[in-house]
């Protein structure tokens, strides 16, 4: 299969012993490309490796190529080429080697690790779960989870804040952690928060080229054994993340001439993505990208409540996407006659409308 540039490898050579090796080193030469500025990765090794360019006896000129290697995450750099790097760029090393890629080498099996790599995340993040302890043996402890943390981390779109919500999600399956007087939030919250982390932050880059990627390693070590209880689990399954995310942007693009107003930062488009993902400019986004949960068992029954509720459900998100990709909207008033003939949505008894959409 031919591989584009650009792009992970599809089939990582058999040397390799974990796939996270693969996205982490696309992901750091994406962040080094960015921050340098320079398009291709013949540029990026002429700059920072002059010395892999030559000249034949023949007068022919030619060079490795390692960085063409490092953008499909085919090689992961040494580390002097790494710390070379991150002694013009600071930060790269970090990046390099983030606490997500820890944690997804790991995959749900890292309780014990949990202390020491929130330890490692920017300052702005611990203290969003780091709280003064009142025990005179510990300076601080663990904050209880709670929506309000959820929604300040939301409000940071980052690996860092990634990381924390995988964590917490570690905890709300676990039981790990004490939770205050207030119930806690649940399981199904925290993956709807990560759900809408991965979609916000893989318009950006540095991470967009590697997103796909990243969301699929997201799926196979932390989805999969996390995301589910004994009735009901994520459908990240049946999930097109390439898709998602190109409807976000349009939706995004829509809202921007629609308002007349274009983010002149990065944290204002983020927040602006982050507003339509909760139904900020309408509900065609918000059913159209939501997360869903379905049951562990299936189910055909027209006389089945839930099986109608997820019936419906389904049929308004499949007609949001499709008018979405082909940029255009559904009024809000559509939807709210749509949402009130489905008031008792889980009391319901009669069959889904056999005739389709």
């Amino acid at each position: 299969m031919e591989r584009r540039r650009g792009h992970l490898a599809e089939t990582p050579p058999k040397r390799r012993r974990d796939r996270v090796d693969s996205v982490r080193t696309a992901y750091w030469f994406e962040v080094v490309k960015f921050r340098t500025g320079l398009s291709s990765a013949r540029q990026l090794e002429k700059r920072f490796e002059p010395g892999a360019f030559a000249t034949s006896s023949l007068g022919v000129s030619y060079y490795k190529n390692k960085w063409g290697a490092y953008a499909r995450g085919l090689h992961v750099p040494r580390s002097s080429l790494v710390d070379s790097v991150d002694a013009e760029l600071s930060g790269t090393y970090a990046e390099l080697n983030h606490v997500l890629f820890d944690i997804l080498r790991l995959g749900a099996d890292f309780a014990s690790q949990i202390p020491r790599w929130i330890d490692r995340l920017d300052r702005s993040i611990r203290d969003l779960v780091y709280v003064k302890s009142t025990n005179l043996t510990k300076r601080f402890e663990r904050r209880p989870c709670s929506r309000r943390v959820l929604n300040a981390l939301e409000r940071r779109p980052c690996l860092d804040s990634l990381a924390m919500l995988v964590i917490l999600l570690y905890d709300a399956r676990q039981a790990n952690v004490t939770h205050s007087h207030r119930e806690p939030p649940s399981w199904r919250e925290i993956c709807h928060k990560i759900c809408t982390m991965m979609l916000v932050i893989s318009l950006e880059p540095p991470i967009a080229p590697v997103a796909r990627h990243l969301y699929a390693l997201v799926c196979e070590r932390i989805f999969s054994p996390l995301a589910h209880d004994d009735a009901v689990r994520l459908d990240w399954q049946d999930v097109d993340f390439e898709e998602d995310c190109l409807i976000l942007h349009i939706a995004s693009r829509q809202y921007e001439r629609g308002t007349g107003v274009v983010p002149t930062s990065q944290a204002k488009r983020l927040g602006n993505l982050v507003f339509l993902l909760y139904g900020g400019a309408g509900f065609d986004v918000w059913f159209a990208l939501q997360p869903m949960f379905v049951p562990i068992e299936k189910r055909s029954s027209a006389n089945d409540p839930d099986y109608v509720f997820l019936d419906w459900h389904r049929k308004l998100r499949r007609l949001a996407r499709r008018v979405l990709l082909k940029g255009g909207a559904i009024p809000a008033s559509a939807f709210v006659s749509l949402v009130s003939e489905q008031q008792n949505w889980r009391r319901l008894v009669d069959g889904p409308d056999s005739s389709g959409e």
